[in-house]
């Protein structure tokens, strides 16, 4: 959960190199840059929920989708195309790439785990770009005209899962751009990860306060999928990315302390563990998870 110091409308998430947690305002070409010290921790408040500080760079050239490439830098979708960025300054690298009909959405944005291409989405469409943002192509217009929000390769590269908020659905398709299939959810999604501990599982952070979970025969997304409640009763849900310590990080607009209290702003709430972070986190593994003796939500003022 957040204070009043993280921006209303939270949305993407991405990883500084030390591991301190990256948010923005959402915007399309130039936004504020929010950055969460988690290795500060402040006084506990309203019972055990557990506040770090927060900082902020304003005028970034960020769109609301992040993510950490494989050189570790920030890449992100933006209505002008595609920027990185350096994460500890907020400082473009690079960008925007931008091509006639290119032009990012400015939501989502997936680094592929095999050749460290960036993926992002324009009207739908996704469009495969290199990390040094010079060469292009189409990876995939079978979603072409849809709602997509999120994107994010699942562990084995194999697959692109993409929120289609159009049809409450999730879409999954193949590294050759064809549409595997889509699974219907009956919310509108927005973050996803992949959980790979124990049992092995796909989440989304869903835009109506919920989350869902989707388990598939065989651990194959090209097999028949099972949907069920994994939460309810959050605020609104945003993006999420999965941090180098095995959790999974995602926005809330709203903020909910652990003894219930509600209070103003946005929040990042962290569920630990055993998630699969994207290319470029610094993670080497995924964590098995702490129980009571670690906090279950981070937390700025």
């Amino acid at each position: 959960m957040c204070s009043s110091d993280l921006p209303s409308f939270a949305g993407g998430i991405a990883f500084a190199k030390d591991g301190d947690v990256l948010t923005n305002t959402c915007a399309s070409a130039n936004g504020t840059l929010f950055r969460l010290d988690v290795q500060t921790t402040l006084p506990a408040q309203n019972g055990t929920s557990t506040l770090h500080p927060v900082s902020s760079t304003p005028n970034v050239a960020l769109g609301c989708g992040m993510v950490n490439g494989k050189n570790r830098n920030v890449y992100t979708n933006t209505t002008s195309g595609v920027v990185e960025f350096d994460p500890a300054t907020g400082t473009k690298i690079a960008g925007p790439f931008t091509f006639e009909g290119g032009n990012g959405n400015a939501l989502g944005i997936s680094a592929d785990p095999i050749s460290g291409d960036l993926v992002y989405v324009t009207d739908g469409t996704l469009i495969r770009v290199d990390a040094g943002l010079t060469t292009h192509s189409v990876f995939s217009d079978a979603l072409k005209g849809k709602f997509i929000d999120g994107v994010f390769f699942d562990p084995t590269g194999n697959f692109l899962f993409a929120a289609n908020r159009n049809q409450q659905a999730v879409a999954i398709i193949g590294r050759d751009g064809a549409l595997v299939q889509q699974v219907s959810i009956g919310h509108e999604p927005d973050g996803i990860a992949f959980h790979a501990g124990g049992s092995k599982f796909v989440i989304t952070n869903n835009v109506d306060g919920t989350m869902s979970k989707i388990s598939f025969v065989g651990n194959d997304p090209s097999k028949s999928a099972t949907v069920s409640q994994f939460a309810s009763g959050g605020a609104r849900g945003d993006l999420s990315q999965v941090g180098p310590d095995g959790a999974l990080y995602l926005t809330q607009d709203g903020v909910r302390f652990d003894d219930g209290t509600q209070g103003s702003g946005d929040a990042i709430v962290r569920i630990c563990c055993d998630f699969v972070a994207q290319p470029g986190t610094g993670a080497t593994t995924t964590t098995s998870a702490p129980t009571t003796t670690a906090p279950n939500t981070t937390v700025a003022a």
